[in-house]
């Protein structure tokens, strides 16, 4: 029987940076993108209680918290196509500053039976990389962390049969 609810792993799920497809990547988290500020009541001076509630229209960045497995032959982040080469964080900041064009990641979701959906991150910026050591024998591997912010994400166009998309960004 075919499950009905989402399952990770197996290439149900997969993480793109640049368009290459991330391995080791074995867990990413995004924070969603939160109104810039929640609301504010408006309460003139003469009046007893607000006369009105302000909405924003303006949504803040978001992050990316990605948690990859270190290789023997590179640092973790090096996972990531611009950052080869990159031994610090400031190394890290200054090939974030030399690329050229806009960075985009996806997250992909392979619907069992075809079809596909996900987001688009939009605007990606490496702030934070894990660089400390914690060696464990009881760990096996060495997890790091890599901390991204976005400016939007957008759905990706769901591509799984019968579907109708409905909305917008």
């Amino acid at each position: 029987m075919q499950t009905r609810t989402r399952i990770a792993g197996s290439n149900f799920t997969v993480f793109t940076y640049m368009s290459q497809v991330l391995g080791f990547v074995d867990q990413v988290q995004d924070s969603g993108q939160k109104p810039i500020t929640q609301y504010q009541a408006v309460t003139p001076l003469d009046a007893p209680y607000p006369v009105e509630i302000a909405l924003p229209r303006v949504r803040a960045e978001g992050t990316l918290t990605l948690s990859v497995r270190e290789l023997w032959n590179q640092y973790a982040w090096e996972v990531l196509s611009n950052l080869v080469n990159t031994y610090n964080i400031v190394d890290v900041f200054n090939a974030m500053s030399q690329t050229t064009t806009p960075i985009s990641a996806s997250t992909v979701i392979n619907i069992p039976g075809g079809g596909t959906r996900g987001w688009i991150y939009n605007n990606l910026v490496v702030v934070d990389i894990d660089d400390t050591e914690n060696i464990s024998i009881g760990a096996l591997t060495v997890p790091r962390n890599i901390v991204m912010v976005y400016t939007y994400k957008v759905p990706l166009a769901n591509t799984a049969p019968g579907f109708t998309e409905i909305g917008g960004n």
